[in-house]
């Protein structure tokens, strides 16, 4: 294999983060979608303990209609139906075709714009978590009031990057021992990601350096101690479990049987997404910690250089889906942070190399 000399290769080497669990307002929308968060209301919100948080938001039924009329006009300029152009065909035909799956986008849609609201007022925000399933609601044209839990963060204890110390021979000698081992390439590919390897050599081991660096950094954050409570990680697995169980037992498989086939219990899952969620959860929390005290942030031009690459298809189908629009978002934040991480360490260790700090 010649990902290791690929990885190498690449300026922009830091790795894609695993989807966030903690919920943050992502993106700035449009002006037609910002006024719509200004229709949404909190009606109580009660405090409990352990850093839990309960409450109560109204979502108007002009809201609920809009979001479903925006869902259909994008299946609109994106099916095509018999007789008719793409993106020609009456609405109403639409609405009637695809009615299942535009509820369930127009709910999701509209789960994503809460969450952008509930964000914007409630500070320090870990997680929230709605208390009903109210697609059948929408249906009804009226206003809809949903029930909210949720957790306030916990206290960050900070990393200090200025105690990581990777010598540059470190890198070098993985350079060394990377070169050798694919020596031989097999394909075309191969071989130029090999020669383009040896050929830059020092931005190589520089890259290599930084990747050794980020890893460093991820140990330091998921060892230190971090102050989150045993509820939180609770509530989390028990999410995840009842959503496999869901899906399992919708295919007619009891949850005994689902983990029998994939060779594994009750208990290994829980102890698995246990550590998976504690890892999962200091990184988002170090990672938005460093992003606020340094004034990190994501841009639209950042959004739209990370789209450059792409076709008009798929920039629509991006623009079209949060979730895709979220990944990036993710993506690019954590790439800005791990950026300025690894330059602070490097910043801190003695005898750089004149490669460094360009």
């Amino acid at each position: 294999m010649m990902k290791n000399i690929m990885k190498a290769n690449k300026k922009d080497t830091i790795q894609k983060p695993k989807k966030t669990i903690i919920k943050e307002s992502k993106l700035r929308e449009p002006k037609s979608k910002e006024s719509r968060l200004k229709d949404i209301e909190i009606l109580n919100i009660n405090k409990g303990e352990k850093s839990s948080i309960a409450f109560t938001t109204k979502i108007p039924k002009e809201l609920i209609k809009k979001t479903i009329d925006d869902v259909t006009n994008n299946y609109i300029r994106n099916t095509e139906i018999k007789g008719f152009r793409k993106g020609n065909a009456p609405q109403k035909l639409v609405f009637q075709k695809y009615n299942e799956v535009i509820f369930k986008d127009a709910y999701d849609e509209i789960n994503h714009i809460i969450n952008d609201f509930i964000v914007s007022q409630i500070k320090d925000l870990m997680s929230i978590s709605i208390n009903q399933n109210f697609i059948d609601e929408m249906r009804e044209d009226r206003d809809i009031e949903l029930n909210f839990s949720g957790y306030i963060k916990p206290k960050i204890n900070k990393v200090n990057l200025n105690n990581i110390n990777i010598p540059r021979e470190t890198a070098e000698e993985e350079y060394n021992k990377t070169s050798e081992k694919y020596k031989n390439p097999k394909t075309d590919e191969e071989k130029s990601a090999y020669e383009n390897f040896i050929n830059n050599k020092d931005i190589s081991i520089d890259n290599i350096l930084d990747n050794m660096i980020i890893e460093a950094i991820i140990d330091a954050v998921i060892l230190k101690k971090e102050d989150i409570p045993e509820y939180i990680i609770t509530n989390y697995v028990t999410s995840s479990i009842d959503r496999t169980r869901q899906f399992v037992e919708s295919q007619g498989i009891s949850m005994d049987e689902y983990f029998k086939n994939i060779g594994t219990t009750h208990e290994k899952v829980v102890a698995s997404l246990e550590q998976d969620i504690i890892r999962q959860l200091k990184l988002d929390l170090f990672i938005q910690d460093f992003a606020a005290t340094n004034s990190i942030t994501v841009t639209k031009e950042d959004i739209e250089e990370r789209l450059s690459s792409l076709t008009s298809e798929q920039i629509n189908q991006i623009k079209d889906s949060r979730s895709e629009l979220e990944e990036i978002f993710n993506t690019i934040l954590y790439n800005k942070v791990m950026t300025a991480s690894v330059n602070i360490v490097k910043g801190s260790r003695p005898n750089k190399s004149r490669h460094e700090g360009k």
